[in-house]
């Protein structure tokens, strides 16, 4: 079992996403050839991406972890930095006191519907999402990591016209069952 002998392996070593392995493969057969991909929060999938031969910007909010991607990745992505802030409107359940406006504003400088794939998958999860719908092409994938959790219903909510697809299982590095969530953007 390929979740047996990499469970023990950090995200990074496996260079998969830490997604249940059926996210993966789905994601895996939908993406286009040379997919242009933006991800908030990186890691294993930033470079399974690479490793895809996607053009993959990554944005990231701590800077001792963008270092790490930084190295692993080289000149196969984009990685962008923007470090929580002490003020403003966007704030993270898992870090309270930090803001994320900018973080989350990181994707609005890209051109509306230029990716094939945005993963969702750092802080202000909610609000990215939500940033990143007009930036997705039409037939496009946004992915939702961690799905199942109730804070993220806004954004369900705001993806109820496009075609939704749950992913539930094992994920590298754990043994509780998580879910990952795919939306597929209409008008392809």
């Amino acid at each position: 079992m390929r979740w047996a002998r990499q469970r023990r392996q950090s995200t990074i070593e496996s260079r998969l996403p830490w997604w249940p392995f059926a996210a993966i493969n789905g994601v895996s057969a939908a993406l286009p050839p040379d997919p242009v991909v933006f991800e908030f929060g990186g890691g294993g999938s930033t470079l399974w991406l690479a490793d895809l031969g996607a053009q993959v910007t990554v944005a990231e909010h701590d800077r001792e972890w963008f270092e790490v991607l930084r190295q692993q990745l080289g000149d196969t992505a984009e990685t962008l930095l923007s470090e929580p802030a002490t003020a403003g409107t966007i704030g993270s359940v898992k870090t309270p006191g930090n803001f994320f406006d900018d973080y989350v504003g990181l994707i609005a400088a890209q051109p509306d519907e230029r990716f094939d794939l945005v993963i969702v998958d750092g802080r202000a999860r909610v609000e990215c999402g939500l940033a990143a719908m007009p930036k997705i092409r039409p037939g496009g994938i946004l992915l939702l990591d961690d799905s199942h959790r109730p804070r993220y219903e806004p954004l369900w909510q705001a993806l109820s016209g496009w075609v939704r697809t749950d992913y539930r299982g094992l994920k590298i590095g754990s043994n509780k069952v998580a879910q990952t969530s795919t939306w597929v953007k209409p008008g392809s």
